[in-house]
């Protein structure tokens, strides 16, 4: 799915933005998979972010709809953020000897596990793959 210069912004958004849609699902049921590691979530968050940018540069292309994708996104890497604060407190020197504060994080962090759940169960796989990819291969507009 590489870029084609010979083509319009817009055939290319719709040729290769669905494949990258469909990648980032791919990666999320991963992360959103229970068990999944703090490390892999905060992966997908990384994914995330570089999935919004790209649907930002071809935003001009859509209708509205792509606004709620992008929030989604932001959603997701919102939550994921924040849960790796707590992941990278946890890790600071100290923090181990406060049974207290340390739990706290811990049941913050689960929270936040579950809210990333329920938001890719609502926005991402509830809503199936051509929410994302089949929007994506068409766009609304022209570029000019």
């Amino acid at each position: 799915m590489t870029w084609d210069l010979s083509q319009s912004p817009t055939a290319n958004a719709a040729r290769v933005l669905p494949g990258l849609a469909r990648q980032y699902l791919r990666a999320g049921r991963i992360a959103a998979e229970p068990g999944a590691s703090w490390e892999q979530m905060h992966d997908f968050r990384l994914v995330s972010k570089r999935f919004r940018y790209s649907l930002e540069i071809f935003r001009e292309l859509y209708d509205s709809g792509i606004d709620d994708r992008i929030a989604a996104l932001r959603r997701v890497q919102s939550v994921l953020g924040d849960g790796n604060d707590c992941e990278t407190t946890l890790s600071l020197a100290g923090v181990a000897g406060h049974a207290g504060f340390e739990a706290w994080l811990r049941h913050r962090q689960h929270r936040l596990e579950q809210e990333f759940q329920r938001v890719w169960r609502e926005e991402f796989d509830g809503k199936g793959d051509d929410h994302w990819a089949g929007y994506l291969a068409a766009p609304a507009k022209i570029a000019r």
